[in-house]
């Protein structure tokens, strides 16, 4: 059995800025030793360290940013009365500490982290000291309400036009439903092709740029800060789309936020931005390719908050035809009901232009057949779930900038 051992109640996978780190430090020591006391510490910081060089030398800076920093002596030894250490049984000591509320979110980086522990260690005569350690993740929630822009459509146009026409040309629209998104979660990239050329579009690539932005100062001079930039290209991911010349159309390429991604923004030493790399490439030698970027921001936090349509009375009217509940928007993400692999039963599209009335919408979303008995919670965001203990509900908006009118599906599963 562990000699020490940390344990954390209750025990989350994420802990949240303000939150009380709580527990008890458990104590087993299969021998009589002699323990000088039994401390407890702890630490969250930012740290950097870099070299830039300068022709032929370097000079190296570093960084730290302390937010969490804390020791507590949990036992202690008496010389006075000559108290020893009882190790008939278990000892356990309790303890809390309380996470800054401008804490950084946990990360790893090319040449910095943010990183949150717990450390115990017994002092003992005459050995070596005993410690034990567990990492604590940090999570910041995103505020949807804070930024009108976390909830809008994301889009960007590519054109390409002939040197000798300007009727041959290529015009290629990506969007993405919203900016904010949560490790997990798919991105679906919508890709709306015209081409008028006569080479084929033959593949389109994707790629995560992730740009970190480092804030040191120099070991010799500490008032001069010095910033380093660094690009990585994360999971370049290829697919064959074969839009034939003179033609158009519409694709749809998933994408999913890897695990490690988290955008940083809050922190003064550590910056960690986001986007989407979109190579559409041609059939050809020497066709060269065009790209275009969309910004994306990650949270390892699941959204907690709903978030809303693009057009505020088609929220109203999707709103109002679910038997106007009024329970509050919640983020499926956190609830374990939803099933992750749903068997859909129901699936239907709806298309109708930007501008259509409420009486329209209403008339064609109906949650009657859906079989949701009893819908505990509805989120009318552009790609989320409605959950009770019978079904799962979806519903997704597609937004197409191009012809400026958007795509409304909905899909039910029930579960026994």
């Amino acid at each position: 059995m562990s000699e020490c051992a940390i344990i954390l109640e209750p025990l989350r996978p994420i802990y949240y800025p303000g939150d009380i780190l709580s527990g008890y430090v458990f104590i087993n020591l299969p021998k009589d030793k002699k323990v000088n006391k039994v401390t407890l510490e702890a630490d969250g910081r930012a740290s950097v360290k870099f070299t830039n060089k300068y022709d032929k030398h370097g000079s190296k800076h570093s960084a730290e940013k302390v937010y969490l920093e804390d020791h507590l002596t949990i036992w202690k030894k008496n010389k006075f009365q000559e108290e020893r250490w009882d190790t008939i049984g278990n000892r356990k000591y309790p303890f809390s500490f309380v996470i800054p509320s401008d804490a950084a979110p946990t990360v790893e980086c090319t040449y910095g982290f943010v990183r949150y522990r717990l450390k115990a260690e017994l002092n003992l005569s005459w050995t070596l000291d005993k410690s034990f350690e567990v990492e604590v993740k940090v999570g910041v929630p995103i505020n949807l309400e804070s930024n009108p822009t976390y909830t809008q459509p994301q889009s960007s146009e590519i054109l390409k036009s002939s040197l000798f026409s300007l009727s041959k040309s290529v015009l290629a629209t990506v969007s993405i439903p919203r900016l904010v998104w949560t490790i997990g979660e798919v991105i679906p990239v919508f890709l709306d092709f015209n081409n008028d050329t006569s080479n084929n579009i033959s593949m389109v690539e994707i790629t995560t740029i992730k740009k970190e932005i480092y804030t040191g100062q120099a070991i010799h001079e500490k008032t001069c800060k010095v910033t380093k930039e660094f690009i990585k290209k994360l999971n370049p991911m290829k697919f064959n789309v074969n839009v034939p010349a003179s033609a158009s159309r519409d694709v749809q390429i998933n994408v999913r936020v890897q695990d490690d991604s988290v955008t940083v923004t809050d922190c003064p030493i550590i910056n960690v931005d986001y986007e989407l790399e979109i190579k559409i490439h041609f059939k050809g030698i020497f066709a060269s390719p065009l790209s275009t970027t969309l910004p994306v921001i990650f949270s390892s936090v699941p959204l907690v908050r709903s978030l809303l349509f693009i057009n505020s009375s088609i929220n109203d009217s999707i709103s109002s035809s679910i038997n106007n509940s009024t329970n509050s928007f919640i983020n499926p993400s956190i609830d374990s009901s939803v099933n992750n692999s749903p068997n859909p039963s129901i699936y239907r599209s709806i298309n109708s232009p930007i501008n259509s009335t409420n009486s329209s919408i209403n008339n064609s979303i109906d949650t009657s057949d859906c079989g949701a008995r009893s819908c505990d919670s509805i989120s009318t965001n552009p790609s989320t779930y409605c959950t009770s203990r019978f079904s799962t509900c979806r519903f997704h908006l597609r937004f197409k900038p191009k012809s400026n009118d958007f795509k409304l599906d909905f899909e039910s599963s029930t579960s026994n």
